[in-house]
């Protein structure tokens, strides 16, 4: 690992710098370690990940990162916290995201299509350790049962997906604790086709947080809204009337969002 950064001190936090387990990245990288050992996951199961989220983003004039990239160059890219490369972090920016919400009676009056927040759940799986040894599978499947259950949606009506992606391998927990796919199969069901902007489940229309911007998973709210609203333009998934943002991380979360 080739990593470092500013800490928190305390006594588990020193015991972890040693090591330069100084960042949630290291952390991830260290769940990611563990997740493919346990399902067999080859090198280069993220990419495609990585690649659809740069593809989204070369079409939003709002991303930072706006040039597509290959696979190859996937996997050439540096190890930042093995076996996490360049492209499997989120990057660092400034930006800003307003959210207005109102009741669906005063929305209805306004100029645009309202998009109404269906139902919302979370979860908190926290420790002094950015790690989960089940990778947040048990908190996510209690935050799945919920917000499917209050909205009246589940995996199979989500026109496409806007997952909180601090790092690629979070993808793939959230797909399989949110039921879109099978547990220890994500890297497998997450193919390239599959997530794309036409593909059967889009993910990340607008580039993610490895391609549009890092704002906290806020972004990731304004696109599913863009793509309800069919304001989305090149990256428009059609047909697009109910998202889903699923963010796997110590705080679990996850909203249904849909087109009134």
């Amino acid at each position: 690992m080739t990593y470092g950064g500013s800490y928190t001190d305390s006594p588990t936090t020193r015991y972890d710098a040693m090591y330069g387990m100084t960042s949630p990245g290291a952390y991830v990288a260290m769940m990611y370690r563990r997740y493919a050992h346990e399902y067999g996951v080859p090198d280069g199961a993220l990419a495609p990940i990585a690649i659809n989220n740069r593809r989204n983003a070369a079409l939003n004039p709002v991303a930072v990162m706006r040039e597509e990239i290959t696979e190859e160059q996937y996997l050439t890219s540096r190890y930042i916290a093995d076996p996490l490369r360049l492209y499997d972090y989120c990057i660092i920016n400034d930006g800003g995201v307003a959210l207005i919400l109102t009741t669906l009676d005063k929305a209805r009056d306004l100029a645009k299509r309202p998009v109404r927040v269906a139902a919302t759940a979370a979860r908190a799986s926290v420790s002094n350790y950015y790690t989960s040894t089940d990778f947040f599978h048990s908190a996510a499947q209690d935050v799945a049962r919920r917000v499917y259950s209050a909205s009246g949606y589940g995996p199979q009506d989500m026109d496409c997906l806007q997952i909180y992606d601090n790092f690629t391998p979070t993808v793939l927990f959230s797909l399989e604790g949110f039921d879109h796919a099978p547990r220890g199969e994500a890297w497998k069901w997450a193919t390239a086709d599959r997530i794309a902007r036409d593909g059967e489940v889009p993910i990340n229309t607008a580039g993610g947080h490895t391609g549009e911007s890092y704002m906290q998973g806020w972004g990731h709210h304004v696109e599913a809204v863009r793509q309800i609203r069919g304001e989305a333009g090149p990256r428009q998934v059609a047909d697009c009337n109910v998202a889903q943002y699923i963010c796997a991380s110590p705080i679990t979360t996850s909203h249904v969002l849909v087109g009134e």
